[in-house]
């Protein structure tokens, strides 16, 4: 079980103290319930996150939702950087509030195809 809850940072980096490979172990209620706390907290304490919510908000998405699209663009990131991919979360920040969605950020294919799938 993780112990410490996710916290929002000032800057522009994701949470410092979750553990992704932990985090993978968790029951996936639990695991939702941690991403979705870390969510809200970040919407709370973060102005550029705060602003990506009420984007999303002001386009009609329930709060719930607007919620929940903040915590897959957070797993999102935090999956690409805890692989060493770049961290796009600024970038992703500001893609919410132009209007993209986290299924355009995070197509499911990229995540899906390995590198000899890739055509050359």
């Amino acid at each position: 079980m993780i112990k410490r809850t996710p916290q929002a940072t000032d800057d522009d980096d994701l949470p410092r103290n979750l553990d992704f490979e932990a985090l993978e172990r968790e029951d996936p209620k639990e695991r939702h319930r941690l991403i979705l706390h870390a969510a809200k907290n970040m919407i709370r304490k973060n102005p550029d996150v705060r602003s990506a919510f009420k984007a999303i908000r002001g386009r009609g998405v329930p709060h719930d939702e607007a919620e929940a699209e903040i915590a897959r663009a957070f797993l999102g990131c935090y999956w690409e950087t805890a692989r060493g991919l770049p961290n796009r979360w600024p970038s992703v920040l500001s893609a919410l509030r132009k209007g993209k969605t986290t299924s355009e950020l995070f197509p499911d294919e990229l995540y899906e195809t390995t590198p000899q799938d890739k055509p050359s």
